[in-house]
């Protein structure tokens, strides 16, 4: 559940698709994926919304990335294309985040992934992957960002992971059982 900067509640659904729940008049628009129209959603299974700065919404599906255009109800898709490097890492998205520079976060399945508006490219953060050996899951779960602009990335099975986003660098806090300081799973 998610609710916008206009007090919309928007309502992802794990087989049903988006809900927008207007407050004032308990009324609930529905959409939905419809393979005959390309301007409905890409999926009807939603992980994550969010807002932008611009007041775009951004949802997070099973099948790719969409931004909703509120004004005309379309949705605009992003997929993975094995073809091209520059886009998503994976369908699978499921947390979107906006940091406090109005930029575009996304976790997929297997990275972390910027996205460029004005290239329409992804770049891919995957710095946790040196240590791969001892994740059980590469999937990013949820993105937070802390006063210093570091993003915080949970993981799958995988632990909690803090990104500097000017340096690259990443640290990673997990289960240590000789640890008792150390995170509790």
């Amino acid at each position: 559940i998610f609710v916008d900067s206009e007090g919309y509640a928007w309502i992802g659904t794990e087989v049903a698709g988006l809900n927008r729940f207007t407050w004032y008049t308990n009324l609930i628009m529905r959409f939905e994926h419809d393979p005959n129209d390309p301007n409905t959603i890409i999926s009807n299974t939603i992980y994550s919304i969010a807002e932008d700065l611009d007041g775009l919404l951004w949802i997070g599906t099973a099948d790719g990335l969409d931004s909703l255009n509120r004004d005309t109800f379309t949705f605009t898709h992003y997929q993975r294309d094995a073809s091209n490097p520059d886009s998503l890492s994976a369908n699978t998205i499921y947390s979107v985040f906006v940091d406090s520079e109005n930029v575009i976060w996304l976790g997929t399945t297997n990275s972390l992934d910027r996205f460029n508006r004005d290239t329409g490219t992804f770049t891919h953060y995957s710095p946790w992957l040196a240590d791969a050996s001892n994740l059980s899951s590469t999937s990013v779960s949820v993105i937070r960002e802390d006063s210093k602009g570091n993003l915080w990335i949970g993981m799958f099975d995988g632990g909690l992971i803090k990104f500097n986003r000017t340096t690259g660098k990443s640290t990673r806090y997990r289960f240590d059982p000789t640890n008792k300081q150390s995170l509790s799973n």
